[in-house]
């Protein structure tokens, strides 16, 4: 009786210590006397066998990515066992049912209890250690991008102020009243650039405090209708007098609200609306821009279209990447569209772009209907 309460208090306490291991993993495998008694349901989610499945094959090796990985697991074996240690860690990889390659850490720890050797090999999915690897490297790359970005697009317009100082020093009275005029336009320019660059800088903010509000979408419409007129005027014939009769706005009759941040959306749309007004004319035509909105049960969308070049399948893949190759404004700085899209985002809305070579593109903003 005595002999049959000490084993089950020993049984309770291994099963406790087991629970407490699982508790920490990512999956567990654990044998009594190289006999496999236990196998975490963790580990069956992240190789998709069942634990049935696992426990048939009694040393669950057939996980074990490929014969390099196993042999490589049987060689720290042999050496643990050598050096009479009871716990190893090494890197290795679990292969998925599906065929999926999972990299882990693996810890193997060996220990007496009741008389009997237990081995704990614990697992620990390091994918997501990877992923968020990758993900520091390519902000640092991208972080090294943005500031040549920055260095090329302000060395050229004091390039061109060096140059027209020289001509007002040495230049007759009208030459110089025209170098002060030059001069003025190209401080415009920088101060322009280090303003937008200002505000992307704010908006990468993780914190960036939207002010979110409700909007009737007819009167934004309208606002951004007239500055999108307005911004269009220097891409067209300028007898229309501010009056660009390439954007087109197709009124709708419903009065819908939506709730976003009114300078941010505006901000998102003068942007592509300016992208499709430099992009949009083909060789002997004028620009051609329509506004429009569309309304279903659970959703508005804002459809800015063109009738321009359009883009290709490829630089549609990179069109939201930050820092990506310039698609748009040569004068860009590769932000605008990305920073669009998160900031949609972060406005509970979202943005697609459609487009086809030749033919135009169309952008598509989507909000909830409040």
């Amino acid at each position: 009786m005595k002999n049959k309460s000490l084993l089950e208090k020993t049984q309770h306490e291994r099963n406790q210590l087991i629970k407490i291991i699982d508790n920490s993993t990512d999956g567990l495998l654990v044998f009594e006397d190289g006999k496999l008694i236990y196998v975490s349901p963790k580990l069956s989610e992240i190789t998709e066998y069942t634990v049935p499945e696992i426990e048939a094959n009694e040393t669950g090796d057939f996980l074990i990515a490929n014969d390099e990985e196993r042999e490589n697991m049987k060689r720290i074996a042999a050496e643990r066992e050598r050096l009479r240690k009871k716990k190893s860690t090494y890197l290795s990889k679990l292969k998925t049912k599906s065929g999926n390659i999972v990299p882990v850490e693996v810890t193997t720890t060996t220990f007496k209890q009741g008389g009997k050797t237990l081995m704990n090999v614990s697992f620990r999915d390091i994918s997501r250690v990877n992923e968020a690897i990758e993900q520091l490297e390519n902000m640092y790359s991208n972080q090294g991008k943005f500031f040549s970005e920055i260095a090329h697009s302000l060395k050229t317009p004091f390039t061109v102020i060096y140059g027209l100082l020289e001509l007002y020093e040495h230049g007759d009275e009208k030459s110089r009243e025209e170098s002060v005029q030059e001069i003025r336009k190209e401080l415009d320019l920088v101060n322009k650039k280090v303003s937008d660059l200002l505000k992307v800088a704010k908006m990468e903010m993780l914190d960036y405090p939207l002010k979110m509000q409700v909007i009737p979408l007819n009167e934004f419409l309208e606002a951004f209708y007239v500055k999108a007129k307005s911004l269009g005027y220097k891409y067209c014939d300028k007898s229309h007098n501010h009056n660009c009769p390439c954007f087109t706005y197709s009124r709708m009759q419903e009065k819908t609200i939506i709730k976003a941040d009114n300078e941010v959306l505006m901000d998102v749309l003068m942007t592509l609306a300016e992208n499709s007004y430099v992009h949009s004319p083909r060789k002997g035509q004028k620009p051609a821009i329509s506004l429009k909105t569309i309304i279903t049960k659970k959703q508005v969308k804002i459809v800015l279209e063109d009738r321009g070049k359009g883009i290709s399948r490829t630089q549609l893949k990179k069109l939201f990447t930050p820092f990506a190759k310039k698609l748009f404004k040569p004068t860009g700085h590769g932000i605008g569209l990305p920073m669009c899209k998160k900031m949609i985002g972060k406005m509970n809305g979202d943005i697609i772009v459609k487009s086809k070579v030749g033919q135009g593109t169309k952008f598509i903003i989507s909000f909830p209907i409040n």
